[in-house]
């Protein structure tokens, strides 16, 4: 009885002692382990806490922003030059982001015109026909020599006159065929002319033949059209711009003189490269945005433009068709990578610091 006795106190001993084993491992390798998810945890952590109103708001530890209220949200160190953004924190600065496409560009230029009396044009046209008919009845009259040679120089002037008005030479030539200066130039029948300035940067898009839409507020339901007849060569030094010269169909006699008129003119630019305006940072120095690599990590690109389009931007180089670009959220993560000591500079001054700091100092 008592041998029976003493096998099970050493079988209780012996499992009370293998319980007390097993829970110490467990108990050791659950704290090993969540020492390190701590340890990963807090390698992970924000590098800073901000408000996504007011990046400028720099914390060590979350809490509210003291501007707006929200609470703050945190900015993850980046791994090189790339940012990295948990999920939540994507949600929250509402990150969006879309493949650069090539696709049919269109640019929209909207300017005021004005119904003029051109009595300028008026005369020109005048002196111009005037010039080829007396030109024309001297070669008739088989006149040859200095007097030839006189009508022809009057009738180049008179060309020349049309030319720094706007006139290529195919309007030009259209002329020869007319009886007599258009009086639309001065008094608007069927058809009525338009002054309007095309601003410097915008004159290499438009042209002589191109198609206008206009509006005006005395006939808010009516659309007017209008074709470009010329665009004078020289530039107005005060506003930078050209004048243009608009023939409208003025079909009802809607169109009266001096009447103000809002011009549209749609330029087909054709297939390219392009993203969304609001992909773009331009910091004054350089212009760039950021490329989705998934999985929260984003890198900042340099890119180089072309023309800007109605909704896009052209890009010339720095990313790829197929590349998903940052549409929403693109500043705020501009300004992550400036906190966390990447190389993203919204406004340029701190590049411009760097540059200075490398600038040898002036010695007398």
């Amino acid at each position: 009885m008592k041998k029976i006795f003493s096998n099970k106190y050493i079988v209780y001993s012996l499992f009370v002692i293998g319980g007390v084993f097993l829970g110490w491992l467990f108990f050791h390798s659950s704290h090993t382990s969540n020492d390190k998810h701590s340890q990963v945890m807090q390698e992970s952590k924000a590098a800073i806490w901000t408000c996504a109103m007011h990046p400028q708001i720099r914390m060590d530890a979350p809490g509210k922003c003291p501007i707006c209220g929200m609470e703050l949200i945190p900015v993850f160190r980046g791994d090189g030059d790339k940012i990295i953004v948990d999920e939540k924190t994507r949600e929250t600065i509402g990150i969006k982001s879309i493949k650069a496409a090539y696709m049919n560009l269109s640019k929209k230029i909207r300017l005021p015109g004005r119904v003029a009396n051109d009595n300028d044009l008026y005369i020109a046209q005048q002196e111009y026909l005037t010039s080829y008919k007396n030109l024309e009845k001297i070669r008739n009259n088989y006149s040859k020599g200095e007097e030839l040679e006189r009508f022809e120089k009057i009738l180049q002037s008179s060309a020349l006159r049309l030319k720094l008005l706007g006139f290529d030479e195919r309007e030009i030539t259209k002329l020869q065929n007319a009886d007599s200066p258009d009086m639309n130039l001065i008094y608007p029948d069927k058809k009525a002319y338009v002054i309007a300035e095309i601003y410097e940067n915008d004159l290499y898009l438009v042209k002589i033949g191109q198609k206008v839409m206009g509006t005006t507020p005395a006939f808010p339901s009516d659309i007017f059209n209008g074709i470009i007849r010329a665009i004078e060569l020289a530039l107005n030094q005060e506003t930078r711009s050209a004048k243009a010269r608009i023939e409208f169909d003025n079909t009802g006699n809607k169109l009266r003189l001096e009447m103000f008129i809002t011009l549209e003119i749609n330029i087909d630019m054709g297939k390219h490269l392009a993203v969304p305006k609001n992909a773009l940072i331009d910091t004054g120095i350089r212009k760039v945005v950021y490329i989705d690599l998934g999985n929260g990590r984003y890198k900042m690109t340099e890119v180089k433009t072309g023309f800007a389009a109605s909704d896009h931007i052209q890009i010339l180089s720095g990313i790829n068709e197929g590349d998903k670009i940052v549409t929403e959220g693109n500043f705020l993560l501009d300004s992550q990578s400036t906190m966390t000591g990447g190389s993203s500079l919204l406004y340029g001054s701190s590049e411009e610091i760097k540059k200075d700091e490398n600038k040898p100092l002036h010695k007398h």
